[in-house]
C-alpha cells in the first residue's frame, strides 16, 4: 500500500521533468550547433580617399561709421557743482536757492548757503519703546 503523499510527490517528478524537457527544446544552440548559426561576411573594404584642402575665402566688407550723439537724459548730472556755478552745502548750513545736479556733490546749491543758527545743528531724536510679545495663543496676535 503506498502512503496517500506519494500522488502528490509523483506529480510533482512529473511536472519537473516535463519543464526541463520544455527548457532544453526552447535553449539557444551551443557551441557545436552550426546548422542554423548564418555565416558572418567580413565588411567590404573601401579604398581610402585623398584628404580634400580646402581654400579660405575671404570678403572684405567696409561698414560706415555711424555716428553717436548723447545727449543727457534731464534728471542726470552733467557737471561739477563748481562748473555749474553752485556752492556744496555743508552740514549746518542751508540753502536758499534750488538743488542742482552735479557729478561730485549731492548738495550743490544754486545760491551760496547760509548758517543755520550759531553753526551747531542740533538733532532731536524721540526715543522708541521695542516690546516683544511671545505668547504662543493665536488669540493674542494683534497688527
Amino acid at each position: 500500500m503506498k502512503p496517500e503523499g506519494t500522488h502528490v510527490i509523483i506529480a510533482a517528478v512529473i511536472l519537473v521533468i516535463i519543464a526541463l524537457l520544455a527548457a532544453g527544446c526552447m535553449s539557444i544552440p551551443g557551441p557545436g550547433d552550426t546548422t542554423n548559426t548564418p555565416a558572418v561576411a567580413p565588411p567590404a573594404v573601401t579604398p581610402a580617399q585623398a584628404p580634400a584642402t580646402l581654400e579660405p575665402v575671404v570678403r572684405t566688407i567696409t561698414v560706415n561709421p555711424v555716428p553717436v550723439t548723447t545727449t543727457p537724459a534731464p534728471g542726470y548730472e552733467t557737471a561739477t557743482c563748481a562748473a555749474q556755478g553752485g556752492t556744496i552745502v555743508s552740514p549746518g548750513e542751508k540753502c536758499t536757492g534750488s538743488y542742482l545736479p552735479a557729478t561730485n556733490s549731492f548738495s550743490c546749491c544754486s545760491k551760496n548757503p547760509v548758517a543755520i543758527g550759531n553753526g551747531n545743528v542740533t538733532a532731536a531724536i524721540s526715543s522708541f519703546d521695542l516690546s516683544l510679545n511671545l505668547d504662543d495663543n493665536p488669540g493674542s496676535i494683534t497688527p
